[in-house]
């Protein structure tokens, strides 16, 4: 892959994180999903994730991915329950 197409895949992928987050806070703020929903769609996102991990190649790219949604979901905990969130991301 040229570093122009690394470009090109890694654009895509933070598109899609941005269209994502977008929906899950203006679903949020609609109150279409709750807190306990939100956090739901992480731990989704985090099993397929952990099974990817075993049949993909690319295992470290999911392992990162993992650790990134993890502290996603600590960082949620942490936030509901008035403390100051970690800051190891």
């Amino acid at each position: 892959m040229t570093a122009s197409n690394d470009i090109r895949g890694l654009a895509s992928g933070l598109a899609a994180l941005s269209i994502c987050e977008s929906l899950i806070l203006e679903m949020t703020y609609r109150k279409m999903l709750g807190h306990q929903e939100v956090i739901n769609l992480i731990a989704d996102a985090v099993a397929a994730h952990q099974a990817g991990a075993t049949i993909d190649r690319d295992s470290e790219l999911n392992a990162e991915i993992i650790r990134i949604l993890e502290c996603v979901l600590t960082n949620s905990h942490a936030a509901q329950h008035g403390l100051k969130p970690p800051t190891d991301v």
